[in-house]
């Protein structure tokens, strides 16, 4: 169990580079994974795994926010040319590489969450190197630099809880499974208008994700 004293430290530490790392210009997004829905109960169901990548993850029925794993880069150039960043940052990035590499958990508006695909899609089909304006259409909650301060002691689930304080459910791949499998069924039984609005959406929402996964995905190899 983390101390009170270390898990403020922390928390410190990430708000403050989530804060900066939003309002940044020069973030090379390379894939972007829903891994968080919002469940039927009001609760944010999280699944869990070694590597988020080629999953499709259809929401789960509820309204709500969305959480999503993003690979980006960043440009060393940037973070030398702040000070506090390069505090932040840590770790052995100066002398190996021209890209700090980060994953960040970026909880996404309900309503924002087609326009985040949407926009993402078309950032890593086109030209565009950067994506900027993240705060557009949600916010980070917790920051990953990889090879960073904290990299190694790094835990997904116990950072977004204890971290960035994300009230949510935890899963493995076969309890999100069954949990989907679940809350598909209640949907079929509920019947009437409804249940049918909702049986649609989830349908549409299925397709649009496991359309958005590839289409987001960088067509680099190096998005780890």
């Amino acid at each position: 169990m983390l101390s009170n004293e270390y898990l403020k430290k922390r928390r410190a530490h990430n708000n403050q580079l989530c804060e900066i790392l939003e309002g940044l210009d020069t973030m090379d997004l390379k894939a972007a994974y829903p891994i968080g829905v919002m469940g039927n109960d009001g609760k944010m169901k999280v699944q869990v795994t070694s590597s988020h990548q080629d999953k499709k993850l259809p929401l789960a029925g509820g309204v709500g926010n969305t959480l999503f794993l993003l690979k980006c880069r960043l440009p060393y150039s940037t973070v030398e040319d702040n000070e506090k960043l390069q505090q932040l940052i840590g770790g052995r990035h100066r002398y190996l590489a021209d890209y700090v590499k980060l994953h960040m958990y970026f909880l996404v508006e309900d309503s924002k969450v087609e326009d985040f695909l949407l926009r993402a899609s078309l950032n890593l089909s086109s030209s565009v190197p950067y994506f900027s304006n993240f705060g557009n259409y949600g916010h980070f909650i917790l920051a990953r630099p990889r090879g960073g301060t904290y990299d190694d002691v790094f835990d997904e689930a116990r950072d977004l809880k204890d971290v960035a304080g994300l009230d949510a459910d935890f899963m493995t791949e076969s309890e999100f499974r069954n949990y989907m499998h679940t809350q598909s069924s209640s949907s079929a039984v509920g019947g009437g208008s409804v249940g049918s609005a909702d049986e649609l959406a989830l349908q549409v929402m299925t397709e649009l994700m496991s359309i958005s996964i590839t289409g987001i995905e960088s067509v680099f190899p190096d998005i780890s």
